[in-house]
């Protein structure tokens, strides 16, 4: 099956409007519609600080300086 990407303006409420698709009258075809994950800035900035926050209470840190190259391969 082949696929095309095609993007469209929404320009009534729940309705879409695609044209100059490569098919026929009569073709059989597929549609999936892909919806913004995040339609508004404070969705957008919610998640933000929420990963942050995670980040900021995460315990994976280097304790310590990171070997040399030599030290991780036994090479004095």
């Amino acid at each position: 099956m082949r696929s095309i990407r095609v993007e469209a303006v929404v320009q009534e409420d729940g309705e879409i409007r695609l044209s100059d698709l490569p098919c026929r009258k009569g073709d059989r075809v597929k549609a999936i519609v892909w919806l913004p994950e995040y339609d508004d800035a404070d969705a957008r900035q919610r998640a933000r600080e929420r990963f942050l926050a995670r980040a900021r209470a995460s315990r994976l840190y280097s304790a310590g300086a990171y070997p040399s190259r030599g030290e991780l391969h036994d090479r004095h």
